[in-house]
């Protein structure tokens, strides 16, 4: 999840007391999306594409995680 942080596929979370990651219901279904693109075989950049392009939420709710 870092890593999709880090490339701007996922907003940095907040972070509890205790410095873990709070990661939104948004966020986790989010990279639900993402994974489950990569299992049928889309690449990392091809995803990214998609959701520069506003395509995420079509992709994620074609999906079915």
């Amino acid at each position: 999840m870092r890593s999709d942080e880090r490339r701007g596929r996922l907003a940095e979370p907040e972070r509890s007391t205790g410095g873990h990651r709070l990661y939104t219901r948004d966020a986790v279904s989010a990279l639900r999306g993402i994974k489950a693109a990569q299992r049928l075989g889309f690449t990392l950049e091809e995803v990214a594409e998609r959701q520069r392009h506003g395509a995420a939420a079509a992709l994620s709710t074609s999906i079915t995680v």
